[in-house]
């Protein structure tokens, strides 16, 4: 079962189903549950027959065609509709790991959305931490190599490599304090912060406002 057709089709109780890979596509948010404590990840490459595993020094498309990483889990991808939890492999994009980098381990719940798409460009997939799941059990780990192994078309996986993408530098805005805001001020802290104020107004002018207060005489 497809990760579209797990969105599309509520599965049925008793329903057995072949072991895919899931990626993040389209609109909406995609909630899993995670089973596994670390994801796999290695270097692909996308043609046109497809994404092709990477196959290091002996790799016959680095010269042509971009590596890009991808990782994967073993989660539970959950149905709305049907009300159950689905297992699957997710895919992991070089722009969601850094959303759990550091932060992903067993029994967590997460929200993984994908943007929406700009011209040509593929739309960036984000994750976010969710509230724990109230069902504390978390279920047995699942295999994941043999669906990579036949997902990449390979006899055995290379060795899993971390995502080359340093991670998020974070930061916050600075708000500017604007002067004379304080209750107390002597007459001159008073004159001032006005005139201060009026010098940091027009800092902060657009060149139209700018213009505008010119020709009105300000």
């Amino acid at each position: 079962m497809s990760s579209r057709r797990l969105r599309a089709e509520a599965p049925t109780p008793g329903q057995k189903f072949a072991l895919e890979v899931t990626r993040v596509r389209d609109t909406g948010e995609w909630i899993v549950y995670v089973i596994s404590d670390r994801y796999y990840g290695l270097f692909t490459h996308y043609t046109k027959q497809g994404s092709r595993a990477c196959q290091g020094v002996d790799c016959r498309f680095c010269k042509a065609v971009e590596k890009v990483w991808k990782g994967y889990a073993a989660v539970e991808l959950l149905h709305k509709e049907a009300k159950c939890w689905v297992p699957t492999v997710l895919e992991l994009t070089e722009h969601a790991e850094l959303d759990v980098r550091g932060v992903w381990k067993r029994g967590q719940m997460w929200g993984f959305t994908q943007r929406v798409p700009e011209g040509k460009k593929h739309p960036a997939v984000t994750g976010q931490l969710l509230p724990p799941r109230k069902d504390p059990v978390v279920p047995a780990e699942f295999d994941i190599r043999p669906v990579l192994k036949n997902f990449y078309r390979l006899i055995e996986l290379p060795p899993t490599i971390p995502n080359p993408l340093p991670p998020r530098v974070v930061v916050e805005a600075r708000f500017i304090e604007t002067p004379g805001s304080k209750a107390e001020q002597s007459p001159a802290e008073s004159i001032g912060a006005q005139i201060l104020a009026q010098r940091l107004n027009r800092a902060l002018e657009t060149p139209r406002e700018a213009k505008n207060g010119v020709a009105n005489g300000h």
